[in-house]
């Protein structure tokens, strides 16, 4: 990236390099990308922005660089990458991007990236490149022009067509007969104590859900939406308010509940560096789910863990790894894989993409809606993406400073807001549609 204004010949240039935190909320987004947008400006300051969000990289950057295994694949200028994509990595990333003013069923890309000295003799994204040939087998392609100003790394650049977009449409699934909701929680409190002191995390928030849906709770941080996840968990004691799961009352604390009711509700946290046990292999971590709570022989379980990495794409030799040998990404991955392990009825999801590129994430979100569709699993979707709120929510609640502040089925939140909180999450959230009408 180039600074923004001239800069004399000889002159010194700050630069700036800028790692994002996926988990940041919308809000507290917006005001970090202005400040930095700002300093730009005033300094003529160089950034590099280093993320996984192409939304928020087309916002901020004039050019983008995509790499994939370690190499550069294509090198543009924002709106060229967003729009006309050359590369079919770029490709594919830009077609699982989670948007909610132009949302679409996501496309996670086959097969697994290649790890460090995995790397093949020739094009390393040829194993999960449908454009693939026997030449893209036999070297490395040069990064090349083209077209002005944009290069690509393909052999086959100019054979292939332009990619179709695909049809918006939010999300919309045929109400289901009327039903017992499989979660019923009404007038749920909760409170922090810091001292003699107790703070209101959660005040009066009532919903349910039914089974089979998934529920999205959306909010900045502090809004309390993680607080509700908890106490559903088990994790944190309601100060008031009832919890029913299948038309019974929920123990406060999950130590305590029956183990079936363990099993049959699990929750994959924001972290997972803290949340899975740095000592214990990959294995060992989604084996006790099958051993504990599902009662699988050690040869069973052994077997199905396996099949788990390779439902949430990792290769079955993560197993043998510890957390601290795999990426951010991965570990979130395998936490998924050990909730899933459980085979649970309901599944909390605290901001369970944000660690994730985006081809994950549609892959990890594919997955999650084929369980819906195969096993009837209930979610409730912890998320400040609004994207991924349209493409795998039925409903979505609204939290702010601890309360429900909107709710109703997503098409009419995300299209039609009525609160100002809402209007205001909406209008910070980074969209790929800015980027086609020139924002």
């Amino acid at each position: 990236m180039q600074p923004t204004g001239p800069v004399a010949e000889g002159a010194t240039v700050n630069y700036s390099v800028i790692v994002t935190d996926p988990g940041l909320d919308v809000l507290t987004q917006d005001r970090i990308l202005f400040e930095l947008d700002r300093l730009r400006s005033e300094q003529g300051m160089a950034m590099v922005y280093v993320s996984h969000d192409l939304a928020v990289v087309a916002r901020m950057a004039d050019r983008i660089v995509v790499m994939y295994a370690g190499r550069v694949v294509e090198n543009a200028p924002a709106a060229d990458v967003i729009e006309r994509p050359r590369h079919p990595y770029t490709r594919a990333l830009v077609a699982a991007i989670p948007d909610f003013r132009t949302p679409r069923s996501l496309r996670g890309i086959p097969g697994v990236s290649v790890g460090v000295g995995e790397w093949p003799k020739g094009c390393a994204f040829a194993p999960r490149c449908e454009h693939a040939a026997v030449l893209c087998e036999e070297a490395v392609p040069v990064l090349a022009d083209a077209a002005p100003g944009h290069a690509v790394r393909c052999c086959r650049t100019h054979e292939i067509s332009a990619p179709e977009r695909a049809e918006s449409t939010l999300r919309s699934r045929p109400v289901a007969p009327e039903t017992a909701p499989l979660l019923e929680v009404t007038e749920l409190e909760a409170r922090y104590r810091s001292g003699r002191s107790a703070r209101p995390a959660v005040v009066d928030v009532s919903f349910a859900i039914p089974p089979g849906r998934c529920v999205a709770l959306v909010g900045e941080s502090g809004s309390g939406k993680t607080t509700v996840g908890r106490c559903i968990a088990g994790l944190h004691r309601p100060s008031s308010g009832s919890i029913l799961f299948a038309g019974n009352w929920l123990i406060a604390d999950a130590a305590a509940r029956p183990l079936d009711v363990r099993r049959r509700i699990q929750i994959v946290f924001q972290n997972p560096f803290e949340s899975l046990n740095p000592r214990h292999q990959v294995r060992r971590s989604i084996a006790r789910p099958l051993r504990v709570l599902r009662r699988l022989s050690r040869r069973d379980a052994d077997a199905a863990v396996g099949d788990l990495l390779e439902r949430v794409r990792l290769p079955k030799r993560v197993a043998e790894r510890f957390p601290v040998e795999l990426s951010g990404g991965e570990r979130q991955r395998v936490a998924i894989a050990r909730a899933l392990a459980a085979e649970p009825d309901l599944l909390i999801c605290d901001e369970v993409t944000s660690a994730l590129d985006v081809s994950v994430q549609a892959a990890v979100l594919e997955l999650l809606q084929e369980l819906q569709r195969e096993l009837g699993l209930s979610m409730l979707f912890i998320t400040h993406n609004l994207g991924v709120v349209a493409c795998v929510a039925d409903s979505v609640l609204v939290m702010d400073q601890g309360s429900l502040v909107e709710s109703g089925p997503v098409a009419q939140v995300l299209e039609h807001p009525q609160h100002e909180y809402t209007r205001r999450l909406l209008s910070a959230a980074p969209t790929l549609a800015d980027v086609a009408a020139g924002a």
